[in-house]
């Protein structure tokens, strides 16, 4: 079994929870955050940089005891998601790359999730 996966079993067991389905691999080198009773996954794309048309990142938060997904963030938004028009010149449709893959943080007082996003692919 994978470290991430004993990871996360161990954080549901302490959380109380009975059922344990937390299922991804969209996992990078680091650990993916709890927030509460949230599991914020990030992803890893292929860095550095070979053509403007690279995957999309996003970020995910999963249910930490039935491993249901809550939400996906797409860190480049698509059309019709909050931010997408502040995308210039139609680069929003091929600008990628944007991963989550370093240290997330969580701020339980403001109820924050703080997520370091990589650069996005440019005019390559």
């Amino acid at each position: 079994m994978a470290w991430w996966r004993l990871w996360i079993l161990q954080q549901a067991n302490s959380a109380g929870c009975t059922t344990r389905a937390v299922r991804s691999t969209n996992f990078a080198g680091r650990r993916p955050l709890i927030a509460g009773n949230v599991v914020i996954v990030g992803n890893a794309i292929l860095d550095p940089t070979r053509t403007k048309e690279m995957p999309p990142g996003y970020v995910q938060a999963l249910d930490v005891c039935t491993g249901k997904r809550l939400w996906t963030s797409h860190t480049v938004p698509k059309p019709g998601e909050l931010g997408h028009e502040t995308w210039l010149d139609g680069s929003a449709e091929y600008s990628r790359n944007t991963n989550v893959w370093s240290g997330m943080t969580y701020d339980p007082e403001l109820d924050y999730v703080y997520l370091p996003v990589t650069g996005a692919t440019g005019e390559a």
